[in-house]
């Protein structure tokens, strides 16, 4: 039976109108009913191109993209398929060569990960976040936030300094 939401509501009331279908109907809008969000470019295209860089953690590439195929309800197959189509450089060169013999989501996404694993020194992060430069177009609020989002990649935490008055 089809979940109400799925249901043409000209056919809702018809049979609304019919005493045995208030009753299907009420048994049909209490049942739960899990649906899959049918994939779509914008959705598949809202996770991140992961290239492999060396500031880049699969770890934390495999948070944002779970916290958006949990949102869409993929199956295990949609979220390889949608996965594999936001790789991009050596990460996407991986995939061709080693990554095409893993079919299965959870195999797959654990060969990743220890590959591309990474962590960097606190020498390393800072050489990479001071050659990010303003741009000639760029406006400072695009700077800050893309500086933002540089620490936020940083795998340790940077200490509050406090001064003492």
């Amino acid at each position: 039976m089809l979940p109400p939401s799925q249901i043409d509501p000209s056919i809702i009331a018809i049979l609304y109108n019919n005493g045995n279908a208030k009753t299907i109907f009420r048994k049909a809008s209490k049942s739960k009913c899990d649906s899959q969000i049918t994939s779509t470019n914008d959705t598949a295209n809202s996770i991140e191109i992961f290239k492999g860089d060396i500031i880049e953690n699969a770890l934390e590439w495999f948070k944002e993209v779970e916290r958006i195929l949990t949102l869409a309800n993929w199956s295990d197959k949609l979220k390889l398929t949608n996965a594999i189509s936001r790789l991009s450089e050596s990460v996407k060169n991986w995939q061709l060569t080693t990554g095409k013999k893993f079919n299965d989501w959870i195999t797959w996404k654990t060969a990743l990960a220890s590959r591309f694993k990474r962590r960097i020194t606190m020498q390393e992060f800072l050489a990479h976040q001071s050659e990010r430069k303003l741009r000639h177009n760029e406006s400072l609020v695009d700077y800050i936030y893309s500086k933002d989002a540089l620490l936020e990649k940083a795998h340790f935490t940077i200490p509050n300094l406090t001064v003492f008055l």
